[in-house]
């Protein structure tokens, strides 16, 4: 998504209450922020707080791919929807293509799994919508042994 009130406040993606339920979901598998990279679709806060548009999505699609070509990740999590939407192509709400597999090519001719989950911030919204989360994490537990890297 985009960098939330508290990233800027803090400096950093997932801060804040979103950010500790995140780290609650990671340790939940086993797994630590230090060994995940986050990247945000457009790395600013649109001012007022609003949706970014189309043709700033557009701007920063180029440096989010890269960036995920330069992280090397073996696996992708996208959270909400328009991260989802940028990475996988899809054009589905997150409410549909949550708890979905997709692959991507990264550098030509490498495939990535990416499995599409909901923002931490919606989890905390919509306390119901946890039920789904834990489904999504042991999926993505899942992957992570078949892949060797946990």
């Amino acid at each position: 998504g985009v960098p939330s009130a508290e990233d800027d406040r803090e400096g950093r993606v997932l801060a804040g209450s979103s950010g500790l339920l995140f780290d609650r979901m990671l340790k939940s598998i086993g797994l630590t922020r230090a060994q995940v990279q986050f990247v945000n679709c457009v790395p600013w806060r649109p001012a007022g707080g609003k949706a970014p548009t189309l043709p700033e999505i557009a701007t920063c699609l180029p440096f989010l791919q890269r960036a995920v070509e330069l992280s090397r990740a073996q696996i992708i999590v996208t959270l909400g929807s328009l991260p989802t939407q940028q990475v996988t192509g899809t054009r589905d709400p997150i409410t549909r293509a949550r708890g979905k597999w997709f692959e991507i090519d990264v550098s030509g001719s490498q495939k990535r799994p990416v499995i599409a989950m909901f923002d931490p911030d919606y989890l905390r919204k919509s306390p119901t919508t946890k039920k789904h989360a834990w489904a999504d994490l042991r999926a993505l537990k899942k992957k992570l042994i078949e892949l060797g890297l946990a």
